[in-house]
């Protein structure tokens, strides 16, 4: 489950100042419709940028839990059979959520920021981030939260300083 995701813009430097290209609140607040709308979103850079459920993810929904109180988080639906998924399950089964980028000109990212939390504490449960810059062979990131441990919101950032691109790009959350 994700409570939101923001691309940052970074610089080679470390005199280069962070900024966000894009962030997804992923709730229904934010945007008033389906919750896969950015909240902020910097037009120099990008030319746009959506997000879109995989292709076995099945209904993405916006949803609360009971951890989150009111907030809303973007989790699985009515027929996802997504409970108890190891980061191999996602893989194999195409579970994931893709945010597209499209910028401008040349952009560097500096990191992805993510809000997330695990449902139940019963099994394994994995996500990892991996980008269409290699044909989604390598992870950014991983994480993998052994059985028994039971995971409240968590916030991660990794860094990705020196990703470049000046093309389309794809971050596959799989979930």
């Amino acid at each position: 489950m994700f409570v939101a995701v923001s691309l940052v813009a970074g610089g080679p430097s470390s005199a280069t100042r962070a900024s966000t290209l894009v962030l997804y609140p992923l709730n229904n607040s934010a945007d008033g419709q389906s919750g896969l709308s950015y909240q902020a979103f910097d037009s120099a850079v990008l030319a746009s940028s959506s997000v879109a459920p995989g292709a076995g993810v099945g209904v993405f929904g916006v949803g609360t839990d009971s951890w989150s109180g009111s907030t809303e988080v973007l989790k699985n639906g009515p027929g996802s059979s997504i409970a108890n998924a190891t980061a191999a399950d996602a893989l194999a089964n195409n579970w994931y959520f893709t945010i597209n980028i499209t910028p401008n000109t040349t952009m560097d990212i500096g990191s992805i920021e993510a809000d997330w939390s695990r449902g139940g504490a019963a099994e394994v449960r994995g996500w990892f981030v991996r980008s269409s810059h290699d044909g989604f062979a390598t992870n950014l990131y991983s994480n993998e939260t052994p059985a028994g441990t039971a995971t409240g919101l968590q916030h991660v950032s990794f860094n990705l300083s020196g990703f470049t691109g000046n093309g389309a790009t794809d971050f596959r959350f799989s979930i």
